[in-house]
């Protein structure tokens, strides 16, 4: 996607963005010639299987705060393009637990202060150089919203070490982990109701007790979650949402949901769920 679509694409959360901010807001997104984030990219180390790992690394100015790939009730997702790089096959953006906030009213799921998003790199030909280069649009808000443009470039070479990879490493244990690996048993979901709202409950069992869990849910292409409550008892947490579709006729993968649970340190990653039994 070339910068213009990516303008182009982000301004289209602008009436989102003006419809949650309510009055008296001044959440609002414009351009700007001063810079609130320093971006970079970080080369890692090869992986075993022959893929090497790097980092994006952002550091956002005092008080501003970016967004997680699923920005919560209003936000401007970050947009990647991977496309201008050469000798890659394959770039995967891994996204570390974010954090929650409360913005103009709304809750918001994104970063303050400094993020390293590592990136799982398959090279097409491991022995000759590997050229990054990412186009990118980012949003960062504090009282208001502004799209920051990424430009960055980074040749690593086959036997690079990866100076910084520790920064990477320590990113990378930030992620949260397959949902088989923090105890989850069950990970159950209704959708009912016609149109393009649709109600959505979910039951999600843990081998242990959960404390205060907060349950983000992401529905896919075409698919908006929103009002998202949770109630939990020991190792149960029932949720329930609204599921609001581009086409009011559509049917809901329920394979397409993504379900991220924060529960202190514990961070798992649900992929889909199941229709109750």
């Amino acid at each position: 996607m070339k910068p213009h679509a990516f303008l182009r694409a982000a301004l289209l959360a602008v009436p989102l963005l003006a419809a949650a901010s309510g009055p008296g807001s001044s959440q609002a997104i414009v351009s700007s010639g001063q810079s609130f984030i320093n971006a970079k990219l970080l080369p890692g180390e090869v992986q075993p299987d022959g893929s090497r790992m790097a980092g994006l690394s952002m550091t956002l100015e005092p008080g501003w705060k970016t967004y997680w790939r699923y920005p919560g009730e209003t936000g401007i997702p970050p947009q990647m393009d991977w496309s201008g790089s050469a000798n890659i096959a394959e770039v995967e953006v891994l996204w570390p637990r974010p954090e929650i906030f409360m913005s103009f009213g709304y809750q918001t799921v994104g970063y303050s202060e400094r993020v390293v998003f590592p990136l799982r790199i398959t090279p097409t030909d491991p022995t000759l150089p590997m050229d990054l280069r990412l186009e990118g649009m980012i949003g960062v808000c504090k009282e208001v919203c502004v799209l920051e443009h990424l430009d960055l470039a980074e040749t690593i070479a086959p036997d690079h070490k990866g100076a910084r990879y520790r920064q990477i490493k320590r990113a990378m244990r930030a992620v949260p982990k397959p949902a088989v690996e923090t105890g989850l048993v069950r990970a159950e979901c209704r959708i009912s109701g016609a149109g393009k709202d649709r109600n959505f409950d979910l039951n999600l069992a843990f081998e242990t007790p959960l404390n205060d869990p907060v349950v983000l849910v992401e529905g896919g292409p075409g698919l908006w979650v929103h009002g998202v409550e949770t109630r939990a008892e020991d190792g149960l947490a029932e949720v329930t949402a609204v599921v609001t579709l581009e086409q009011e006729t559509g049917w809901v993968n329920r394979s397409s949901f993504r379900i991220t649970v924060l529960d202190g340190y514990m961070a798992a990653d649900v992929q889909g769920c199941t229709a109750p039994s």
